[in-house]
């Protein structure tokens, strides 16, 4: 089950997972690897979508790119944000929010300064399962 729309009615022990993807073929996979674990997938917009969304919809994981909204950019001020929520909302475990980027060497370097958990792409399907259990 996929949903684009903030507003929705969802069950309240459907696993949610909120995503900002840059690459429409990544989130595809993901979508179809989220629907067969059970997972709902709320699909942000735009960044500030993501940030409200993760503000106030209860969800279990985050999977987005570190540099959402500024493809083919270093800028991960979008995922700092995100993790900063995480840890208001959900304490200090944030393994439930999952970056991924390639390329971009500062990006790279900056989310691990942050202290941020990060998957380099390509991604590997056992490591969206293990994200998602």
């Amino acid at each position: 089950m996929f949903i684009n729309s903030f507003s929705f009615p969802y069950e309240m022990d459907e696993r949610i997972v909120l995503t900002g993807m840059n690459d429409q073929g990544i989130l595809d996979l993901f979508k179809d690897i989220c629907d067969m674990m059970g997972y709902v997938v709320v699909e942000a917009q735009t960044p500030e979508d993501l940030v409200e969304k993760a503000r106030t919809l209860t969800h279990d994981r985050c999977f987005m790119d570190a540099n959402y909204g500024k493809s083919c950019t270093s800028d991960i001020g979008i995922a700092v944000e995100i993790y900063h929520i995480h840890q208001e909302r959900f304490g200090p475990d944030i393994s439930q929010t999952l970056l991924t980027t390639t390329g971009y060497h500062e990006a790279i370097v900056a989310v691990k300064q942050a202290g941020i958990p990060l998957a380099e792409k390509p991604l590997q399907l056992e490591m969206i399962r293990e994200f998602l259990d």
